[in-house]
């Protein structure tokens, strides 16, 4: 897996949309790491009031607005996204893997 970059042609002006949705009634977490493996974002499916989670990732040096969707900020210009979900029964492992594939990171154009 490549890291996330927030600047240059990675992401349209350094902003990220990382988003899951049909998530599993189980575990699940997103995490977000800096360029040194620093851990400075997480959420997980007790915390996410809608189910899901879909916000900005938007480096320091930029600021804007993005609706009604959170955002937070990135320590660094590179980083990890990692999205998880416990598999504690064999029955779900189709629908975990069909909501790990709704799973996105994708560029985000900033007003």
């Amino acid at each position: 897996m490549s890291p996330l970059v927030f600047s240059g042609t990675g992401a349209a002006d350094g902003a990220v949309r990382v988003s899951t949705h049909d998530t599993p009634e189980t575990y699940w977490s997103v995490s977000v790491f800096d360029a040194d493996t620093n851990n400075f974002y997480a959420l997980n499916d007790r915390q996410a009031k809608t189910g899901t989670a879909d916000f900005i990732l938007m480096p320091q040096s930029k600021s804007a607005r993005a609706g009604q969707l959170p955002v937070v900020v990135a320590p660094t210009s590179r980083g990890i996204v990692l999205f998880r979900t416990l598999v504690n029964d064999e029955s779900q492992v189709a629908e975990i893997d069909a909501a790990r594939h709704n799973a996105a990171c994708e560029p985000f154009k900033v007003d």
